[in-house]
Formats: structure tokens, C-alpha cells, sequence
């Protein structure tokens, strides 16, 4: 009996799967699910930003790891490739904090089938944070995932070893908000965990469930983050696979959240590396590929309020992004100062190698614009700007080209089409 309930849970979750692929992971419903918002929220927008001036300083990065998998039995290279990201990639970027949605520990068995909680996995994840002292870098925003969660029976039985040994789990063992004051802004994180209790064994914890205590948790957290400037909103599970018992998910992260990052699925076996959509609710989905097998991790900007991100993998340096101006696939509108590209005075690059980044070249529509320089004292690490005069470029579409070259000759270069409208 109990095989033919797992092979109709395995089913269920392939079926789920290619739903998830198929109407969430299509190309961006972008123009015209985000121009209907637009003219419905233009306004407000407009409202909310009249007074605030755009500031070289007014910026804020973090970063998201998801499905870290610490594991006795497989892959020797996975901890120690934490511990490199640790030692390199935290300490170059530095960032603001570090949101981690879930699996932190793999919880399996040396076969691979069934599950149960290791302590030594989690004293490893817990070790290496020490070892590094993350907390004088950053702040670490962990959460469980289904893994994290395998075989407990409750949130205070022994074997819960989120709450001994991870950087939340004492003091917030389900959903929780962390909110980063800066002069410019208040932003607010929210966790959201639909992690079933009790725990079931491997393989029937797939899905999330967000009961009726659960819902009353978030409906707190997002009045508690109502005045803030934006919301990030972050869980291990995709939305298509969280079973909200007739409250609708959907449409309360598109009241509350400019985003909502996750992980889980990984990147379905190669097959779908970029896993993004925009729901018509009005807001992102991100989910971000493994770390597991993958070694990927995304760096998230708030430029002046607009947001952007770009998932990068371990060791590729230099590792680039540009914060302003936004990849158009992404702008939402209704969310975010887009109009504000009109007057920003300066094109803008994170850039970040182990060794001194030699040059951050700038093209525009095919022409040359010149060499980014460094902006120290932004209060980020390895932000590189050049002046520009956005009126100068009209028109919708234009095509932005960023190549960068670290000291040792390795470089990195990135496109992308932003738009001036």
C-alpha cells in the first residue's frame, strides 16, 4: 500500500512539475501584463516617490543561496565549496544580508531513499558559520526546507536541529520578517515557511502546506511591512506546489511583495537553468537554481528603489552586474521608480574579482561610452559608475554592453536591452 501511495505522490509531483514548467517558466508575460499595472498604478507610484531624489549612495545589496544539501554521503566537494563562497565570494561582495531559502542539510540515507536527521550534517552547516564569523559580515537569514524538516514530528522534538543549529531557528522557528533601516529607505524580509508539521519522511514532504495558523502569521508580518519602501518576500517551496487551503497566495504577495525568492525545485535537471515569471498579480517570481549540484547563488541590488538581480556561479570571477540601467525584462513599473532612468546621472556596475579589477568598459547601442571608475565610500563594496545623459538616448529599446577584465586577464561580459519609456 505504502508503494502505491509513493508512486502516486511521485506522479503527482512530475504532473506538478511540468504545470510549473509550463505556465510558470514561459517567457516573461512582460509588456502587457506590466503596461495594465502600470496605468493602474502610475499614480500611486508617482505619489509614493514625489519627494525622494535619486543618490549615488541610495543603494543596498544581498544575496540568496537555496538548497545548500550538507551531506556525509555525497559529494565531498559541496562543504568545501561552501567554504570557498564563504572566504571569497561573502567577503568581496559583502552584502547587507544573505537570505538562504531551505535545504540546508540533505537528510538522506547513504542509499538515498529514505531520510532521517543528522546531526553531524548540521553541526557542519553550523561550524562553517562560525568558522567564518558571518556575522561580522552580514546577516544570514536562514529557513527550512523540506529536507530540514524530514522525520520531525514537531517543531520541539530532539531531532529539529534548525532550531539548535541554524542562524534563525532559535529565535524565529517559522515565518519571520527582518527589516534593514537605511537614511534612504526601509526594507523588509519576509520568511515564509509552509514546511509541514509533522515532518514526513522522504519522499511524501514535497509540497508546502500554509495552514490556518500559518496564514494569520503572514498576514501580521505583512501589515508589520506595510510602510516599508519595498518587501522581498522568500520561502524554499515555488508557489505552483504550496497548498493554501482557499486563501489566495497569489494575490496577497501581489499587495505586499515586490518579489518572492525561492529554490526546491533546483533547476528541474539542467532543464530549466533561469526560472523566473512574473505573475499577473504584479510581482516576481525568482526561483534560484541549486546550490547542491550547481554552486549558484543570485546578488540582488536596490538601486535608488529599483530593483535588480542576476544568478551567478561559484568561482566565476569577475562576477558582474549592473544595477542601473535595469534589465528591462524585469522593471515593474507599478513597483519601482521606473521613470526615474530619465534622471539618474550614471550608468552602474557592481563588479568583483580576488584580484583588482583592471578595467569596467561601457558600450551603448553599439558605441563605445567609455571606462566605469570605482565609487568607494557608496557604503557597497566594488560599485563602478559612468556619467551618462539618459535624454540624450530616446526611443524605447536600447542595448547595453558591459566587459569587464580582472588583473590575471580573466573577464566577464554582460547585455542587456533597458528601455527609457
Amino acid at each position: 500500500m505504502l508503494k502505491l501511495i509513493g508512486k502516486l505522490v511521485i506522479l503527482l509531483c512530475f504532473g506538478c512539475l511540468a504545470g510549473y514548467c509550463l505556465l510558470l517558466y514561459l517567457d516573461l508575460r512582460s509588456y502587457a501584463v506590466l503596461k495594465n499595472f502600470e496605468l493602474q498604478n502610475k499614480n500611486s507610484i508617482l505619489e509614493k516617490y514625489k519627494a525622494y531624489e535619486w543618490n549615488s549612495k541610495n543603494i543596498l545589496v544581498f544575496l540568496q543561496l537555496s538548497d545548500i544539501h550538507v551531506s556525509l554521503f555525497r559529494d565531498p566537494a559541496r562543504v568545501p565549496d561552501l567554504r570557498q563562497f564563504l572566504a571569497n565570494e561573502l567577503r568581496l561582495i559583502r552584502p547587507e544580508l544573505v537570505v538562504v531559502s531551505g535545504d540546508l542539510t540533505d537528510a538522506k540515507l547513504p542509499d538515498f531513499k529514505a531520510s532521517r536527521q543528522y546531526e553531524e550534517e548540521w553541526k557542519i552547516y553550523h561550524g562553517l558559520l562560525q568558522e567564518f564569523k558571518v556575522d561580522e559580515v552580514t546577516k544570514w537569514l536562514d529557513l527550512r526546507g523540506n529536507h530540514d524538516a524530514f522525520n520531525i514530528f514537531s517543531l520541539d522534538a530532539r531531532q529539529n536541529f534548525f532550531a539548535k543549529y541554524s542562524r534563525r531557528g532559535k529565535d524565529s522557528p517559522r515565518s519571520y520578517m527582518h527589516t534593514v533601516r537605511k537614511p534612504f529607505g526601509q526594507y523588509s524580509f519576509v520568511a515564509l515557511d509552509v514546511v509541514p508539521m509533522p515532518g514526513p519522511k522522504r519522499p511524501y514532504n514535497f509540497f508546502g502546506f500554509l495552514d490556518t495558523t500559518a496564514i494569520l502569521d503572514v498576514q501580521r508580518l505583512a501589515r508589520k511591512a506595510r510602510t516599508s519602501n519595498h518587501s522581498f518576500w522568500f520561502g524554499h517551496y515555488p508557489l505552483s506546489i504550496i497548498v493554501s487551503q482557499g486563501f489566495d497566495l497569489h494575490s496577497f504577495l501581489g499587495r505586499h511583495a515586490y518579489s518572492y525568492m525561492c529554490g526546491h525545485l533546483h533547476t528541474l535537471g539542467g532543464s530549466v537553468p533561469n526560472m523566473y515569471g512574473l505573475h499577473p498579480e504584479g510581482f516576481l517570481e525568482l526561483e534560484l537554481g541549486d546550490w547542491m549540484d550547481n554552486r549558484l547563488y543570485r546578488i540582488v541590488a536596490i538601486d535608488n528603489d529599483v530593483v535588480s538581480f542576476r544568478d551567478l556561479r561559484l568561482g566565476t570571477w569577475p562576477a558582474v552586474h549592473v544595477t542601473s540601467p535595469k534589465d528591462a525584462r524585469y522593471l515593474l513599473p507599478h513597483k519601482e521608480p521606473a521613470a526615474w532612468l530619465n534622471r539618474s546621472l550614471e550608468i552602474r556596475v557592481l563588479a568583483f574579482s580576488p584580484d583588482a579589477i583592471a578595467f569596467v568598459k561601457v558600450w551603448l547601442d553599439g558605441g563605445y561610452l567609455g571606462n566605469a571608475t570605482p565609487q568607494p565610500g557608496v557604503g557597497v563594496a566594488g560599485l563602478y559608475s559612468l556619467p551618462w545623459k539618459p535624454g540624450a538616448h530616446a526611443g524605447d529599446r536600447h542595448r547595453l554592453e558591459v566587459r569587464v577584465r580582472d588583473a590575471i586577464g580573466r573577464e566577464a561580459y554582460v547585455e542587456q536591452e533597458f528601455s527609457m519609456t
